[in-house]
């Protein structure tokens, strides 16, 4: 089932090559196929709006819309995690990607309730924006497994959930009644790759486990996906992080 998804992405990928990433931010359209489903999906320039904060290059950073070919408009911006993982491992103009999702939610810490807004990514989440937690670390890809424990929380709600504990890594949160341990604290003013606030961020894989069979359904739209262009060749490539 790979096999289609796979030459069409390549296809259009020998097309780009020579795109100059200017054009490729507003341009770029390549076709995805999954099962019966053709799928084509474009780069939505945020970042260049509003730059979000302790983020390497924002400004290279897209999120990637779905539709069906020939129709006008915008597309989705949500999509299976079966069109996830082809763009993930056959689309390499665009890698990395990362896969997100967000909801509202109860965390539980010792004992006290708080309605949160969370966001479960996948394990290249916080490599794609560059990002770095400012206590202990940030979500990587060998916690994204059903079993997986790691959460990392904002800033803000270090302080008003866990008191500002210097001693917060490993200690237990439940979000949406999952178990999973502090891995991290981001820097203030982090949300992730847009301005809207999150609370905390977890592995999807561990968030999505009690439901059978999310991962393989390429007809289930549960996440949205962001994506990096890197820049053409001779350009400046040195790291650059926003924190305004």
């Amino acid at each position: 089932m790979i096999d289609r998804p796979r030459a069409d992405v390549t296809a259009a990928i020998r097309g780009l090559i020579s795109t100059p990433v200017t054009t490729l931010a507003t341009a770029l359209l390549l076709a995805v196929a999954v099962g019966a489903n053709l799928a084509v999906f474009g780069l939505i320039d945020r970042a260049i709006l509003t730059p979000a904060r302790h983020v390497v290059h924002p400004d290279r950073l897209f999120t990637l819309s779905f539709g069906v070919p020939g129709e006008i408009g915008a597309g989705m911006t949500t999509t299976s995690y079966v069109a996830f993982t082809t763009l993930r491992d056959h689309a390499p103009l665009i890698s990395p990607v990362a896969a997100w999702r967000r909801t509202t939610t109860t965390a539980i810490v010792d004992g006290d309730q708080h309605h949160i807004e969370a966001m479960v990514v996948s394990g290249s989440y916080f490599d794609v924006l560059g990002a770095s937690a400012r206590m202990g670390r940030a979500i990587e890809e060998a916690d994204d497994q059903p079993s997986g424990e790691a959460a990392v929380i904002s800033n803000a709600f270090w302080q008003s959930a866990f008191g500002g504990d210097a001693g917060v890594i490993g200690r237990r949160i439940s979000i949406d009644r999952i178990e999973y341990r502090v891995a991290g604290v981001m820097p203030a003013g982090f949300s992730g790759h847009s301005s809207t606030r999150v609370d905390a961020w977890v592995p999807i894989a561990a968030a999505m486990r009690r439901t059978p069979g999310w991962n393989l359904d390429a007809f289930r739209n549960v996440v949205s996906v962001i994506g990096r262009v890197e820049p053409k060749r001779g350009s400046d490539s040195s790291p650059e992080t926003c924190h305004s």
